[in-house]
């Protein structure tokens, strides 16, 4: 019996590894169901409730980041920083120049049921696990080193220094740096420590993955499923705006790194993880408080999509390649 129930496991956990970003998708979007018809469910106090319910994402968030941290080598790191930190700093500046451009036109509110926050959060994703899954398999092994960077733009640091620029009165002298500060200090510590000893990044790195499972139970208990569904229509429209504007990597990789595209492609898949930065954005201004569901809402249903769409048309893409050789 104890056999069968081991192989129960195993399947249970195939099955959500068969899903893209499975692990940290599955309990998002069951924790969310769970919290929409009994959101006081796990507020218990205690244990369960600093570990089962949304009080568990700045912890989480925080050890997310400090494992994210060792696990970046920075010998490695100077050899990627030519092709892929190029395309990676090109990814940043234009997400910047959009996401500025964005508040300035339509602040908090957006347009088309498009958020300002769900809008940054967005420009600056990149899904590490899919960006490591294509590299390795088609040939790019080492570069696939470059999630440990890829990672730190898609957690909430960035983001938060757009919006405490945008909408400081005195611009940057006026920022606060404490939340920005406290959301890079774990990842520079993680990175000093993985640094000074491999051995730090090759104890902390693996709970990346352990973790992902836990942030996005702990994000669907802030998120109500029938408020997210109503999103479903802005969350399609954000998906085709990101893909459209961020084609411009895939242009710079090919027309001035003069590599052949598949790193471009790479990046352009939203990730799951994403949906904290609107509630990370929230703790600091609390006026985007009403737009914090809907933009998770439709960061989840872009990271969904071209979860499904990039490995297609990069499969597509890299079979060209081939031919071309």
């Amino acid at each position: 019996m104890r056999i069968n129930k081991m192989e129960e496991l195993r399947l249970m956990l195939k099955l959500i590894n068969k899903v893209p970003a499975g692990t940290f998708l599955v309990p998002l979007i069951i924790s969310m169901v769970l919290y929409t018809f009994w959101p006081d469910l796990l507020k218990v106090g205690g244990f369960t409730e600093a570990m089962f319910s949304s009080a568990g994402v700045n912890l989480i968030s925080g050890l997310l980041a400090f494992s994210t941290g060792s696990r970046i080598n920075i010998q490695i790191l100077k050899r990627l920083l030519k092709h892929q930190g190029a395309l990676l700093l090109v990814k940043i500046v234009f997400a910047t120049i959009l996401s500025f451009a964005f508040l300035a036109l339509f602040g908090h509110q957006g347009i088309w049921g498009i958020s300002g926050v769900a809008f940054v959060a967005a420009m600056f994703s990149v899904n590490p696990a899919m960006q490591l899954s294509i590299l390795e398999e088609y040939g790019y092994e080492e570069d696939g080193m470059i999630i440990g960077l890829s990672t730190s733009v898609t957690l909430p640091i960035l983001p938060m220094i757009i919006y405490s620029t945008f909408f400081s009165a005195e611009g940057l002298a006026g920022i606060n740096w404490s939340p920005i500060l406290s959301a890079l200090f774990p990842l520079i510590i993680g990175f000093i420590l993985g640094n000074i000893d491999p051995a730090f990044g090759k104890l902390f790195g693996p709970l990346v993955g352990a973790l992902l499972p836990f942030l996005g139970w702990n994000l669907g208990q802030s998120m109500n499923f029938m408020e997210a569904l109503k999103s479903g229509g802005a969350g399609i429209l954000l998906t085709v705006i990101f893909l459209l504007v961020m084609s411009v990597l895939y242009v710079a990789d090919t027309k001035w790194l003069k590599h052949d595209g598949l790193s471009a492609f790479a990046m352009m898949s939203v990730a799951g993880v994403s949906t904290i930065v609107a509630p990370t954005i929230a703790h600091v201004f609390p006026e985007i408080e009403p737009f914090v569901t809907s933009a998770s809402s439709q960061i989840l249903f872009a990271s969904i999509i071209t979860s499904l769409l990039i490995p297609f048309v990069i499969g597509k893409k890299y079979k060209k390649v081939e031919i071309s050789k």
